[in-house]
């Protein structure tokens, strides 16, 4: 129970905004937590998307459809974004010849790669506003569930250059992937996706590490919106 509650709070703490108070005994020291927290990370997705649909159902109009929307970022503290400006940027300088791994820890970031994370916001932000004013709540929270349980499928199949997302895919239940693929089964094919783009960003960078698993969750979500809106 104290691993659960432990891993709950790492999870909470380590891929959210929202403001959870880590102890002494939350700490990368048994594998147990770990893999709780990796476990739970769909439910941080969910209580985000929740939130965030909660403020929209309050009152219903385009501006809190907006508000809604940047809220749900707001509360994943935009980690993902970031980490497609890092992702691009280092894609770019691999084409120029440049280490791309060395590109993408540095601190600074380059011009097109702020461009593409502008442009995966406006699809973000949109996108959520668009299912809202549509009423396609489920579907809001679906998409936050989804792209992060195809996150855990990407770190179980892949290697990765990174000692934290290492020890992670260490600690990874394999239990949890047939747990999170039955509750998403009717939307299996975005983990697809998720490892699709993992692998195609993989081999452009020539490695991966814990920015391209953030890239591959902005893109996931992306696409989903995008598949949602066409079959409305």
């Amino acid at each position: 129970m104290r691993d659960f509650i432990s891993g709950l709070k790492m999870s909470f703490g380590y891929f959210s905004a929202l403001f959870v108070k880590l102890g002494e005994d939350d700490r990368f020291d048994k594998t147990q937590k770990l893999s709780w927290m990796l476990g739970l990370l769909p439910v941080v997705g969910l209580v985000i998307a929740f939130i965030s649909v909660g403020l929209y159902y309050l009152i219903s109009n385009w501006y809190f459809a907006l508000l809604s929307a940047i809220l749900y970022l707001m509360l994943s503290g935009f980690l993902h974004l970031e980490a497609v400006i890092d992702v691009i940027d280092a894609i770019y300088a691999k084409l120029s010849g440049k280490d791309a791994y060395a590109i993408i820890k540095e601190p600074t970031v380059g011009a097109i790669g702020v461009i593409w994370g502008g442009s995966f916001l406006i699809l973000e932000v949109g996108g959520i506003v668009f299912l809202l004013l549509h009423q396609r709540y489920s579907d809001v929270l679906m998409m936050s569930v989804v792209s992060r349980v195809g996150l855990l499928y990407v770190l179980y199949f892949f290697e990765f250059k990174s000692t934290f997302v290492s020890i992670l895919k260490e600690s990874l239940d394999i239990r949890w992937l047939i747990f999170w693929g039955a509750v998403v089964i009717l939307k299996c094919y975005m983990i697809a996706i998720a490892l699709f783009v993992a692998y195609v960003v993989g081999r452009m960078l020539g490695f991966r590490n814990g920015d391209v698993l953030g890239f591959t969750l902005e893109a996931t979500q992306i696409c989903f919106i995008a598949i949602t809106a066409i079959t409305l």
